[in-house]
């Protein structure tokens, strides 16, 4: 295995692309660029490549993160306030015992 990784990582850098578009592959009917390729396109060994784009997407996933921070800041400070609660106007009584009750007269 190890022998196979440094021939693939001298092989790129040897390597040229004549034309870009016969380096662009159509599967499932999506253009797909292999990363030795796209090493011989640079100029760099697949590892280094490699190495570059986990940095990438690494800065990436923070900064989407944050971004998700924001917009989700940005909705709670949109959102319509909740409604007070009313108070029904009167007198309450808050006792534990029963209500009071009004003799009736005849």
């Amino acid at each position: 295995m190890t022998c196979l990784q440094a021939f693939d990582s001298t092989m790129s850098l040897r390597r040229k692309i004549a034309n870009l578009e016969s380096a662009i592959h159509l599967i499932r009917g999506q253009p797909v660029m292999l990363d030795s390729d796209l090493a011989a396109i640079y100029g760099v060994s697949t590892r280094q490549l490699t190495a570059k784009l986990e940095e990438l997407e690494g800065r990436l996933g923070s900064h989407d993160k944050a971004i998700a921070d924001l917009f989700a800041a940005l909705k709670r400070l949109l959102a319509p306030p909740e409604p007070p609660k009313r108070r029904e106007i009167g007198f309450h009584v808050r006792e534990d015992c029963g209500r009071y009750r009004a003799k009736r007269r005849f």
